[in-house]
């Protein structure tokens, strides 16, 4: 009994013995690292310091204001820095508080230097953009829309800013190839009015394959307007032509009728079959097509 209590005793001791080595390594490791990262500070690694300081454990001597200070250095950019000097509080005494406190006073030099900059260049780019609008005013505005003209020009053309823009449904989640918006100018039938259809997907001949176009700058893929004097006009890839205005129980074929809120065109079809046919890529399928056909497009 007397020898087993000795080695239950002994093993105490050893365990205690064993996990007080243990402590005093991490203690003296934790230390070592903690210096090393001192040291990568004063020589300018800052990206390898913030690698060891996030090493050590939360709470341990200035590790807060070490790793502020290091992740804000090492990006050499005084507005970024700006924002990792402000959390370093201004009565730091901490390890390498001179060094931390004398940058960051001078951050705020550095950072009001790079902001008056940013203006300069921000008053430049708004004065060079008023120059583009205006010469883009200048280019369009004794112009109708025509196939293929940029989304962000049709405010610049002879019919004005639109009174509405429409997009398709679930614009931002339909396929490219599928997305289209409706420009609405003027008064509908009235002179200098329209409904001009934009896409954002186009078969380019010179690459020879589609191309995607920004979903804020497509370019008009169909129209019909009103002109000054009251002729309508229809434009496709085909070009412009004049049509004669549609009048109720005329008789008159369908592509006469001006087509104000169809992007298709679907009175132009005598059947589901050919309207499927030209538009088999923008329906899920032919029954999808077959009842937009049947709605009239509405």
């Amino acid at each position: 009994m007397k020898k087993i209590m000795i080695r239950i005793l002994f093993a105490g001791a050893l365990l205690i013995c064993t996990v007080g080595v243990i402590l005093l390594y991490q203690n003296r490791k934790r230390e070592q690292d903690y210096q090393y990262a001192l040291e990568l500070i004063e020589a300018g690694e800052f990206r390898e310091a913030t690698h060891v300081l996030y090493e050590l454990p939360d709470g341990y001597k200035d590790i807060e204001v070490l790793r502020t200070y290091a992740d804000g250095r090492r990006y050499n950019h005084a507005v970024i820095e700006h924002y990792y000097m402000q959390n370093i509080p201004d009565d730091y005494a901490g390890d390498l508080s001179e060094e931390i406190l004398s940058y960051k006073e001078q951050n705020q030099i550095l950072y009001a230097q790079a902001m008056e900059e940013t203006e300069k260049k921000v008053a430049e780019y708004e004065k060079k953009e008023e120059q583009r609008q205006k010469e883009r005013r200048e280019q369009y505005a004794s112009k109708y829309p025509y196939y293929g003209m940029r989304e962000k020009d049709l405010p610049y053309c002879i019919l004005g800013k639109p009174v509405s823009v429409t997009s398709c449904e679930d614009f931002d989640s339909k396929k490219i190839s599928k997305r289209y918006r409706l420009y609405h100018f003027g008064k509908s039938g009235e002179p200098d009015s329209g409904v001009i259809t934009v896409r954002y997907w186009y078969y380019s001949e010179l690459k020879k394959e589609f191309v995607d176009l920004p979903s804020d700058n497509g370019y008009a893929d169909y129209g019909i307007y009103y002109d000054s004097d009251g002729i309508l006009w229809e434009f496709t890839e085909r070009g412009t032509v004049r049509r004669r205005p549609y009048t109720p129980g005329s008789g008159s074929h369908s592509s006469n009728k001006p087509k104000n809120d169809d992007p298709y065109n679907v009175q132009d079809y005598s059947d589901p079959e050919d309207f499927y046919e030209d538009w088999e890529d923008d329906f899920d399928s032919f029954e999808d097509a077959e009842e937009y056909w049947e709605n009239g497009g509405g």
